[in-house]
């Protein structure tokens, strides 16, 4: 092959490499990792030196009074086999423990230890430090604005 043939095949027509970059999906994408590591480098400097941003799509999906690993795996979207491995994680660094079920004794319902629910404050802490700085840095107008968006956008 030529190297006028490779450089041919290698485009798809109306697409650059700047739309590639520059698109909607791909400033979401980019603000919400972002985002996420941010909180992520708050909570490591409050002594959670093992938490990962993974970890962060148990956190945001467990209820206070529990929840079953299935339930956990549907509302992240993600297998349970997946969701099992956080989980395990998660238990393995003191954040998560097991209980029997409230509506059925034979399942257990995943629960936050005292670590845990000390995380969440930790979390919802950080969650707010960089919702200002975010708003400092564009201004709390546009801030509130793409909150709002998003919101509508997500939910209505």
């Amino acid at each position: 092959m030529s190297k006028n043939e490779n450089k041919a095949t290698s485009k798809v027509e109306g697409v650059t490499e700047d739309s590639r970059h520059e698109n909607m999906g791909r400033y979401l994408f980019d603000a919400a990792r972002h985002f996420e590591t941010r909180i992520i480098e708050l909570i490591k400097l409050q002594g959670y030196k093992d938490i990962r941003t993974t970890h962060l799509t148990v956190i945001r999906n467990l209820d206070f009074k529990g929840t079953r690993v299935t339930e956990l795996a549907l509302r992240a979207s993600m297998t349970k086999q997946s969701m099992s491995e956080l989980v395990l994680q998660c238990e393995n660094i003191g954040l998560l423990t097991r209980k029997a079920d409230a509506f059925d004794g034979r399942a257990k319902a995943i629960v936050f230890t005292a670590k845990g629910r000390r995380l969440v404050e930790v979390i919802r802490a950080a969650v707010a430090r960089v919702e200002e700085e975010m708003a400092a840095k564009i201004g709390k107008g546009k801030s509130k604005d793409i909150q709002s968006a998003l919101r509508k956008f997500l939910y209505e």
